[in-house]
């Protein structure tokens, strides 16, 4: 790893491991790539393990947001005759374009979790009147989880690591669920910006969709990497979603460590084809150009 930017956090794990966290802003205030590294060599992050799925609704959702942003700049006012680009414009000048749409929600997720955060390790029950309306729903639906749950903390925002397979991460929280057996779990909460559901049946219910796998999955590599770090192993884990009405669902994992281990070999097979390729498309440039002043 470069020395010229160092790590925001150096910890030393209980397994003698040392491990450096970047975080996306620096300890310098510049912005930086998110990363970490022990023993001098780079360690893929847990949630990039994840995001190995494939999406298959992502392109639908793009498209769909921007007509949904379109429809918006009409009910504003009439459009006039323009180019793709200058509607691309006007959409990203209203917040209305996918891009600004998917930050959004990432920054609407990033005060949800400083708020669960500050509720589970400090017992801060936060009041609404505090927050920006656009963000109470999601506070509300954190509040209810502690309310509801009454949830006893043993660890928040935990960084883990595993050697052995060259990854690491940090978990939300790890304590006790009393409502739920007594049982300790380690939990990653997400905030969603829909609730998802399955096909309606003839009287017009349906069930609540589960948490994507990738969430399982990566759940499931931060307990891999807990116990390897010579952490405490937990009982169950889950996932704790906090949604746009002010509600939470709460899913238990019923993955393994066995089918994150499986992402990270996929992903690395994917890194490994994406470097032969590179290699294999700068060979053969060189040899067209030595062809050509042959």
């Amino acid at each position: 790893m470069s020395a010229k930017r160092p790590p925001n956090v150096v910890t030393e794990l209980p397994s003698g491991i040392k491990v450096e966290y970047w975080d996306e802003v620096g300890v310098d205030g510049a912005a930086q790539q998110r990363r970490y590294a022990f023993d001098g060599q780079k360690a893929v992050s847990i949630s990039t393990v994840a995001n190995v799925y494939d999406k298959p609704a992502l392109p639908a959702w793009s498209a769909n947001t921007t007509l949904e942003g379109v429809a918006e700049l009409r009910r504003l006012g009439p459009i006039p005759p323009m180019a793709a680009d200058d509607l691309k414009r006007a959409l990203w000048d209203r917040g209305l374009d996918h891009d600004s749409v998917r930050d959004e929600a990432t920054r609407r997720g990033n005060v949800a979790h400083g708020v669960m955060l500050a509720m589970l390790r400090d017992g801060i029950i936060p009041s609404l009147g505090d927050f920006e309306p656009r963000d109470r729903p999601w506070i509300q639906a954190g509040a209810k989880f502690v309310l509801e749950e009454e949830p006893v903390t043993i660890d928040c925002e935990v960084i883990v690591a595993s050697v052995e397979h060259g990854f690491a991460g940090r978990y939300d929280w790890f304590g006790v669920l009393p409502k739920r057996g007594g049982r300790k779990f380690r939990l990653d909460y997400k905030s969603v910006t829909s609730w998802s559901y399955g096909r309606p049946r003839q009287d017009g219910t349906a069930d609540l969709l589960p948490p994507y796998p990738e969430n399982l999955s990566q759940i499931e590599g931060y307990e891999l990497g807990a116990r390897e770090s010579g952490m405490e192993a937990s009982d169950a884990r889950g996932v704790v979603r906090l949604g746009p009405d002010g509600e939470y669902d709460f899913c238990e994992s019923w993955a393994c460590a066995e089918n994150f281990l499986g992402d990270l070999a996929a992903y690395r097979n994917r890194q490994a084809l994406n470097a032969a390729g590179a290699a294999w498309r700068k060979a053969a440039k060189q040899a067209a150009k030595a062809k050509v002043t042959a």
